[in-house]
């Protein structure tokens, strides 16, 4: 009987602990990471929060050092690893307070918000942990405002840029913006298959924050594909299952200047109503790399109720004033258009007014086309003029709140079937029907009505007229190379002129060259043999500056004889460069253009007036290697299910041994997109690696 008393108390604890545990065991939630054949991540998970610890951990393995780059020029760090040609970013970061403002308001961020950033950052720390061998020594101790911070940073150019044009303005107009990008969206009208067609096509820099990624992502409502800043969790451009959306730089004004009378005795006072107020003075220390030694500088800035002080000229000092200074709230913006369903419920999404000063467009898979000039807009008094500093020793010219979206500039399925903006002025963004410059305050309108450019003008040439476009017609638009002939053909013709009414003797060494450039079709293709003797003359007459396009249109191609000499004079020389440089003046384009990474050497089509948008930096035997120019060119079909193709300028990874690394540099080469996937039965077929993530269920 011993053993059986002994026995039931040993098997009732068992039961016990058995019991225990499976009562407190944490449920745990499922997500998987997919890499299709070029390596793009695919997540699939249960939960949103789930699948956002794969996406931080998929970012990680693909872009850790960008990921971490990307903070640390958000927090105003960089130099103190890369050296002192990153202090005036680090200043410019510390005087708008990304880090400051997004840690201490980042509770004021949508529960989900918060959520998705934390199980990212929880993923990105995951694949740090699993891979210390991957982390630079320099890393940060990465938390989840950071992506707040760096939406702050990475939008900051454009307001900011803004305001600094108002302080630099010599005379009215508005100054060109060196960013640059395409967007254009189709009617069903216009299209094979009835349903719209938007084509993404953002023209930055490779380099630095320019460099996009990519990820296509579900779980539960939360559907996307598209382009990814690295080190933020959600697309900035791309679609969900119902809707599309792409931005180019433009937009209203959202920054201004305000010039403050300062106190003779104390310049840390200024007059605001007949009253002097204080300066506040904020100061900190950045540390910098220099001669493999850490070394500090102490900087500080002055700044007014309006804004911190940018510039100073004896007694006025010149305050910036940008209504995004202390918003946190982009990335809750974010994730509301990735979940929206609709153009309606895509301009619900903007109406929050944190997205930064751009040409928004997008469309729907009801059929819908939609475009806004977007951004966090003041309302300025009248009386004023904002294009340059504004009194700021007035309440007088305070800002009187801001304008909705409603105010803004916006059209919805136009009666053209299309519309585009390569970043030109509403005014030209259809052949007709465009908005009026009238309808809306100079600052909400923000251009000449009848501007344009190569793109803009090309694009219209081939949208307009367009019929029955599938994708690969699409395609093909997207990456045309053709130059608008508005600013060539008449140099074409003057050439022509000067030629044929010059000394036939003198200048008969350059039949051939002339030859080349008056029958050149304004094609920038890789084969193409005319292109770079045209940039090169162009270039010599540039230098020369004694023969202008709009003489040349005013006196209708007859030119004086000075003029005549001089263009053709520019051409001799642009032949003996071109000879000594590449031994022939018809060498094709693409031997010229040359797209780099790694081994990797391929030609490439296009220039940065052609809607296949490439520039670069000439190096000394005469080609150019590409830096930027299209960037994450994506086009997107509104069908149910969607069909989307995209491409990025090299591969998914950073990493020169992984074969993502520059594997789709021949798509870009060839002017090609790749399937996205981005419906699942798509996907299969196309696996190539595959993890698995259980995580607790408050993940």
């Amino acid at each position: 009987m011993a053993p059986k008393r002994q026995w039931l108390p040993i098997a009732l604890f068992a039961w016990i602990t058995i019991l225990a545990a499976c009562t407190t065991q944490r449920p745990v939630h499922h997500a998987t990471l997919y890499r299709d054949d070029f390596g793009v991540p695919h997540i699939y998970a249960e939960t949103i929060a789930a699948g956002m610890y794969a996406h931080g951990y998929a970012q990680a393995e693909d872009r850790l050092e960008q990921v971490l780059k990307h903070y640390r020029w958000a927090e105003g760090t960089l130099a103190e690893v890369f050296g002192k040609t990153y202090l005036e970013s680090d200043y410019r970061a510390r005087v708008w307070r990304h880090a400051d403002i997004s840690r201490s308001r980042y509770q004021e961020l949508s529960e989900q918000t918060r959520t998705i950033l934390e199980a990212f950052v929880a993923g990105i720390k995951a694949y740090m942990k699993e891979h210390p061998e991957k982390v630079p020594g320099w890393a940060p101790e990465i938390q989840p405002w950071h992506p707040v911070a760096l939406a702050r940073a990475f939008i900051w150019p454009w307001p900011e840029g803004q305001a600094r044009d108002d302080l630099n303005r010599k005379k009215p107009g508005r100054k060109k913006d060196k960013r640059g990008s395409n967007q254009w969206a189709l009617a069903g009208s216009k299209t094979a298959s009835g349903k719209p067609i938007l084509l993404i096509d953002p023209h930055l820099s490779w380099e630095s924050s320019g460099k996009w990624t990519e990820v296509r992502f579900h779980a539960e409502n939360l559907h996307m594909a598209g382009m990814v800043i690295p080190g933020l969790p959600l697309i900035a451009l791309g679609h969900n299952r119902k809707l599309a959306w792409a931005a180019t730089t433009g937009g209203p004004d959202c920054g201004d200047i305000y010039a403050i009378e300062t106190d003779p005795a104390n310049p840390l006072r200024y007059r605001y109503d007949n009253e002097w107020r204080s300066m506040r003075v904020d100061s900190f220390l950045i540390r910098y790399k220099e001669d493999g030694r850490i070394r500090k500088i102490v900087k500080r800035v002055e700044r007014s109720h309006h804004g911190p002080i940018v510039r100073r000229e004896g007694r006025i000092a010149y305050a910036m004033a940008i209504p995004y200074e202390h918003e946190v709230h982009l990335v809750d913006t974010m994730l509301d258009i990735c979940l929206a369903e609709s153009v309606q419920e895509f301009q619900k999404a903007l109406s929050s007014r944190q997205f930064l000063p751009q040409n928004m467009m997008a469309a729907d898979v009801h059929g819908n086309i939609y475009y806004q000039r977007t951004g966090r807009v003041p309302i300025r008094p009248q009386g004023y003029d904002f294009r340059y500093p504004v009194p700021g020793n007035t309440s007088k010219t305070e800002w009187l709140g801001l304008h909705p979206t409603s105010d803004l500039v916006q059209i919805l399925n136009p009666p053209a079937g299309y519309m585009q903006n390569c970043n030109i002025s509403p005014g030209t963004m259809i052949h007709e029907g465009a908005p009026e410059a009238d309808a809306y305050p100079a600052y909400i309108f923000n251009d000449r009505p009848g501007r344009s450019n190569p793109r803009g003008r090309r694009a219209i040439a081939l949208l307009k007229d367009a019929t029955a476009v599938d994708i690969q017609k699409a395609m093909r638009i997207a990456f045309d190379t053709t130059l608008d002939g508005t600013d060539i053909v008449p140099w074409q013709q003057a050439l022509k002129s000067a030629y044929e009414a010059a000394d036939t003797a003198r200048f008969a060494d350059l039949k051939k060259a002339v030859r080349l450039i008056v029958d050149w079709n304004r094609e920038v293709s890789k084969e193409n043999r005319a292109a770079a003797l045209y940039f090169a003359w162009r270039e010599q007459l540039r230098q020369q500056g004694n023969v202008r396009l709009q003489e040349i249109r005013l006196s209708d191609g007859r030119l004086r004889p000075a003029q005549r000499r001089a263009m053709l004079s520019a051409l001799r020389q642009a032949v003996a460069q071109m000879q000594q440089t590449y031994g022939r003046i018809d060498i094709p384009w693409g031997t010229i253009m040359r797209h780099r990474r790694g081994d990797k050497d391929l030609p490439l089509a296009g220039t940065g007036s052609t809607l296949r948008s490439i520039w670069g930096k000439k190096l000394k035997d005469g080609t150019i290697t590409a830096t930027g120019g299209q960037s994450c060119p994506m086009l997107v079909h509104l069908t149910q299910p969607i069909e989307s193709y995209s491409v990025l300028p090299y591969g998914i990874s950073d990493d020169p041994a992984s074969p993502h690394y520059f594997d789709q540099m021949g798509l870009f080469s060839n002017m090609q997109m790749k399937p996205t996937y981005f419906n699942r039965k798509e996907l299969y077929g196309h696996i190539t690696d595959q993890k698995e993530f259980r995580l607790p269920q408050d993940r």
